[in-house]
């Protein structure tokens, strides 16, 4: 994607991806046009203070919608941790035959004489290890996600950005319920008046 054509997308003239030039030799020849920076605080400047608040009030929405996104989808809707317990317990682990290991911890050389009077045995159950491969066999199966992170989080977005915009419609509609019901029951409080 050309950056020059994405920079004013949102604005109204209908010149505005040429930024300047009215024919694409001025383009190539102005310095701003290779420097997309320059070119796009240019494309902001040359809109009007109303354009230019309502495009800084998109990409204020925009990047916060997708800070949002990257952070709830795979914690929320991949469920990461949850999917991870399960690899590890479905997986074929063939560390320690795949059964807990318990091992004897005995701390008696740390306290000493009191050792005798703690009482500092004890077992502890190792889980055993999971290797690479183990992990892919069933990453591949029931985690997929991990494979194409680009386009989990690109398919997130734009149902995020759906749900902004259907939240922005059902507002609209919502107010001119709300006023219409208001302007009916008014006419119906004149007309009782006047009765």
């Amino acid at each position: 994607v050309c950056p020059l054509r994405t920079v004013a997308l949102g604005s109204n003239e209908t010149n505005d991806w040429f930024l300047g030039g009215d024919n694409i030799t001025d383009i190539h020849t102005s310095s701003e046009a290779l420097n997309p920076s320059s070119s796009e605080s240019k494309a902001i400047k040359k809109l009007s203070w109303r354009n230019r608040r309502r495009e800084l009030k998109a990409r204020k929405a925009l990047t916060k919608t997708f800070a949002a996104t990257l952070e709830r989808h795979f914690r929320d809707q991949v469920e990461v941790p949850h999917r991870l317990r399960c690899i590890y317990a479905w997986a074929d682990k063939s560390h320690q035959g795949n059964k807990l290991d318990s091992i004897l911890v005995d701390a008696s050389e740390e306290w000493g004489a009191a050792s005798s009077i703690v009482g500092s045995k004890r077992f502890v159950e190792l889980e055993p290890k999971i290797l690479y491969e183990e992990f892919r066999k069933e990453q591949e199966r029931h985690f997929p996600h991990l494979d194409h992170i680009g386009e989990e989080v690109a398919m997130s977005f734009k149902e995020d950005l759906w749900v902004s915009q259907g939240k922005g419609r059902q507002n609209r509609e919502l107010r001119n319920q709300c006023v219409l019901f208001l302007l009916g029951v008014s006419l119906v409080d004149v007309v009782i008046g006047v009765l």
